[in-house]
This record gives C-alpha cells, structure tokens and sequence, in this order.
C-alpha cells in the first residue's frame, strides 16, 4: 500500500528565486531548523541523476534518510528516491511558473513498503505540517531574493 501526500504554495515572485534557496541543501537546517537538522551531499555532482545526499529530518520523528536523485531539471522539478528497509520514500517537488509570473511550488511524497500501515492520520498530518513549513519558508526566501533584486521601489 502506498499513501501519497501533496503540498503547494503560490510565491510572488520567479522559479529561479525559489530554486536558489531550495538547491543549496547544506542551507535547509537555518532555513526550516525545526525541521531538518542537516543535510549534506554524499556522492557525485549535486542535483545530477544518481547524486546522493544525507540528511536528518527531525519531523514527524527522528531519522536519517540518504535520497538518491532520479531526476532534475534545475528550477523546474526534482524527484528522488530514499530507500529504506521499512519505508520507502519517493519525493518530487515542482517550480512551475504562472502566467502572472508567481510561481508554484509543490511537493508530492510517496510512502511505500511493509510499515505504511503505521502512517495513520495523525503521522499524515505532521508530515503534512512539515512540507507547509518547508514550503512556506522557500516562499518566504524567493519572495525576499526577488524584492531584493528588484531595488527599491
């Protein structure tokens, strides 16, 4: 059984504003310290296909994950992969720029193998809770970089 949740949030300002702050990983600690307490790439080029990085997330609970990227498109979309015995986790985000020129950031997670059964509401709701933070604070970050490209006005 495989349980997937998604996220998104809609930033004032472009993909690239966004993606400065989401592909610098060693910087996800400061940016959302409630939620991953490091991170750190492993082996081979960062955001390359078959590029690994570690990183511990301290929400819904305590572990350590060491996702393998499957695919990225710089300031478009990534998705990676982090094996794992009990819990497979499957992960894609999305920077998708609207006609407006806002864009939408998303989030789609999918959890797969024999210990799903114990991602119950209440797990399903932290780490629902997690990714609005998560997705909150690179809105918050891109919007900043673009205001602050931009000059005064």
């Amino acid at each position: 059984m495989a349980i997937t949740l998604e996220h998104s949030v809609l930033a004032q300002c472009r993909p690239e504003h966004v993606w400065k702050h989401f592909e610098d990983i060693t910087q996800w600690p400061q940016s959302i310290p409630a939620v991953i307490g490091n991170a750190a790439w492993t082996d081979g080029a960062p955001w390359l296909k078959g590029s690994k990085f570690q990183m511990k997330l301290l929400q819904p609970m305590p572990m350590n994950a060491r996702p393998e990227i499957v695919e990225c498109n710089p300031m478009q979309d990534v998705h990676w992969i982090a094996p794992g015995s009990a819990v497979t986790a499957e992960q894609w985000f999305r920077f998708d720029l609207q006609e407006d020129g806002t864009t939408k950031v998303s989030a789609r997670q999918e959890f797969s193998g024999p210990m799903t059964f114990m991602f119950g509401a209440t797990i399903q709701k932290q780490i629902a809770e997690m990714y609005e933070q998560w997705l909150g604070s690179l809105k918050k970050q891109g919007e900043q970089t673009a205001r602050e490209e931009a000059g005064p006005a």
